[in-house]
């Protein structure tokens, strides 16, 4: 018995060939949606990564500024003579804005010294050119003799500023030092981050 097998009518194989180019095109935007939100959130990632952890070690040094690892200077912290205490600095580099700058020194090894070769005790940050610089060296704000710090071939910084406030507290004067910290993916310039923190600062530094 011979079995005879029919083949699809035009209508029909119309219709099967556009759920088809709809299935795929649907596909095809699902994956291209996807890629675009990986993107996304691995540029938003390196953003946070290069942006986020400068401004922490920022925030974490600025803390220490001041500090003496001498317990008896510690207890008079404005004794003369402490090579930590009264070196809080703000400052500019030529041509960026004011307090885009700050200088000053830590007991980084607790020994009650203070260390001007490397690794040295005399700290600071500043902006320069769309990047933040570390100090070296002891550099002053508008001196040479700093380091990059952001990579400006992917991020883009458009602030770095330092706010001191010193106020009495039971006779005591405290330094509170607001930091505000933008920028911007060099590649995506919509894509950007804003860091705003008020830091104490615990030791004498004024």
């Amino acid at each position: 018995m011979r079995r005879h097998w029919q083949g699809m009518a035009l209508p029909e194989l119309i219709i099967v060939l556009g759920l088809g180019s709809g299935a795929m095109l649907a596909l095809t935007s699902l994956v291209a949606g996807s890629v675009s939100l990986n993107n996304h959130l691995l540029n938003n990632a390196r953003l946070t990564e290069e942006l986020g952890n400068v401004f922490a070690l920022i925030q974490s040094d600025l803390q220490r500024a001041g500090y003496n690892g001498n317990t008896q200077q510690i207890l008079q912290p404005g004794a003369v003579g402490s090579a930590f205490s009264q070196h809080l600095l703000f400052g500019a580099y030529s041509g960026e804005p004011a307090n885009s700058c700050v200088t000053f020194r830590y007991d980084a090894n607790s020994n009650g010294v203070l260390d001007t070769q490397y690794p040295n005790e005399l700290f600071g940050y500043r902006l320069q050119n769309k990047t933040i610089e570390v100090r070296k060296v002891g550099a002053g704000c508008q001196t040479k003799g700093w380091e990059d710090i952001t990579d400006n071939d992917v991020v883009v910084v458009t602030e770095l500023s330092f706010q001191p406030t010193t106020v009495n507290h039971n006779g005591v004067p405290v330094t509170r030092i607001a930091i505000r910290l933008s920028g911007h993916l060099k590649a995506n310039s919509g894509l950007s981050q804003t860091y705003i923190k008020t830091v104490l600062v615990r030791n004498h530094v004024g």
